[in-house]
């Protein structure tokens, strides 16, 4: 959806090579489809690019919760909190449903 987002057809999926029809239903949300759909305008549609997108989003936010929890309890409760949210299984998943878009 987000390869035809960038191509101008809006919000709608291909079921064949001459066949794209809207939906009101995806895979993912507001917040990751318009920006997956711009960088795939900018770099081209590919599974290498969006999900390299995708992955950038993901070390983002751990990134930006282990500092975060390093300013507000310390470096210690940061490497624990961050070892938590690295290994939780939920937040890798977001990265892989773009596989399909």
């Amino acid at each position: 959806m987000a390869a035809n987002m960038a191509d101008g057809y809006g919000m709608s999926f291909q079921f064949a090579p001459d066949h794209i029809d809207p939906i009101s239903k995806f895979t993912v949300s507001y917040p990751f489809i318009y920006p997956l759909s711009i960088v795939l305008k900018v770099f081209g549609a590919s599974i290498i690019v969006a999900r390299s997108f995708m992955v950038f989003l993901i070390l983002s936010l751990i990134a930006s919760l282990y500092f975060l929890v390093r300013k507000r309890f310390g470096p210690k409760i940061a490497l624990c909190s961050f070892a938590l949210v690295a290994t939780f299984p939920p937040l890798h998943g977001n990265g892989k449903s773009v596989l399909g878009e």
